[in-house]
């Protein structure tokens, strides 16, 4: 998740400052992908500056999630909205979240994810054969 700039304002105490650098640096470049950025940061902070998951789903609504690939912003999106996404939507965001990263622990984390909603949708079989499957390549690399 997003923590370079942002750490170096909590660290000495000064992350109420850190909205307004999301703001001084919201124009830097004209590209949807960097305004996505600066609305994740956004988010990210009310999350776990002001720990507060309905402000940070507030702080999303201006990324268009249906058509988002970004797994940064679509993990935290999946995070704060765990009451309000079908099993079914659940699964298509982390399906979106591991074909869109490079990142082993993300392939990792959100296919366990996905295997255990399929246990709760009462299909255990597909559930236990994506957790195996996710977890057979980490074998191989101890």
């Amino acid at each position: 998740m997003y923590t370079g700039p942002r750490l170096r304002y909590f660290r000495p105490g000064r992350s109420k400052e850190f909205p307004g650098v999301i703001d001084h640096v919201s124009g830097a470049i004209q590209d949807k992908r960097w305004a996505d950025k600066i609305t994740y940061a956004r988010a990210l902070w009310c999350l776990v500056d002001l720990d507060d998951e309905k402000a940070a789903l507030e702080a999303l609504e201006p990324i268009y999630i249906q058509h988002c690939t970004d797994p940064e912003i679509l993990a935290l999106y999946v995070h704060v909205t765990p009451e309000q996404l079908t099993l079914a939507a659940t699964i298509s965001l982390v399906d979106r979240i591991i074909a869109n990263t490079r990142r082993e622990s993300y392939k990792l984390q959100y296919s366990i994810l996905k295997g255990i909603k399929y246990f709760l949708l009462c299909q255990p079989e597909d559930g236990s054969r994506i957790i195996e499957t996710s977890i057979d390549p980490q074998k191989s690399v101890n």
